[in-house]
């Protein structure tokens, strides 16, 4: 995401019971009492690394975030964390963020939207981790219902304007009433209209693997709208050499 990115004055959170499925999912494979380093690329307002941190005590957390209304929440929740010592968080597009290297990187929902070329991020996410270190990430897979989605997402972009912003609100608000914030679904709306950059699959599997990073498994996340893409949650190791 560059700085043109329809996220740099965005605020988006993930809302508790997602950033602990996320949390639940990464404890899964990683050790809970390891003295991780740990990335959080498209970090939003820090929720993943929050619950992350109550649970992994000797573990060093950095977030990257393009957009300024995140990070500035994000920091806002660190002060008033008991994990704070061990959070940081970065303004700035990933691309520019060098700050290697990390035992563990993950990212929820951010990766399909960074501009550029799909193996230039690999490789850039690759060089910043350690031997070993897996990146876990959940991106929408290239299933024909996806593809079908991001046509109608291309013809719902052709007519957007605020009437159509509103209906969506009001029927998300209709479908999603008790479950979800209006502030959270209205952070949402922009999603509408995003088209990703890549998708998992087979070509970011061998563009991975060129980069040094070894395909181990994806599972289902969770999907609770019909516009919402469906997502895989992924898991990469990175290779002892390359």
């Amino acid at each position: 995401m560059t700085q043109t990115s329809p996220f740099c004055a965005a605020e988006f959170r993930a809302s508790e019971a997602r950033a602990g499925w996320f949390a639940e999912h990464v404890l899964q494979q990683v050790r809970a009492d390891a003295p991780l380093r740990v990335l959080d690329i498209g970090c939003g307002t820090g929720g993943h690394l929050f619950a992350l941190a109550s649970r992994m005590p000797l573990a060093m957390f950095d977030g990257v975030d393009v957009s300024s209304a995140n990070i500035r929440q994000a920091q806002i929740s660190r002060a008033a964390s008991r994990s704070a010592d061990r959070i940081s968080f970065f303004c700035r597009d990933y691309l520019e963020h060098h700050a290697g290297a990390y035992d563990l990187v993950l990212s929820d929902s951010a990766l399909h939207l960074i501009d550029g070329d799909t193996g230039s991020l690999l490789r850039k996410i690759a060089g910043e981790m350690a031997p070993h270190a897996l990146l876990i990430a959940t991106m929408p897979d290239c299933s024909l219902y996806n593809r079908a989605l991001w046509g109608a997402r291309k013809f719902l972009a052709v007519l957007r304007g605020r009437w159509l912003d509103e209906i969506a609100l009001a029927v998300a608000l209709r479908i999603y009433r008790g479950r979800y914030e209006e502030s959270l679904l209205r952070q949402r709306i922009p999603y509408l209209y995003l088209l990703p950059r890549r998708c998992e699959g087979r070509a970011l599997r061998a563009a991975a693997d060129a980069a040094g990073l070894e395909w181990q498994k994806s599972l289902p996340a969770p999907h609770d709208s019909v516009m919402q893409p469906v997502h895989v949650i992924s898991t990469y190791r990175r290779a002892a050499t390359r």
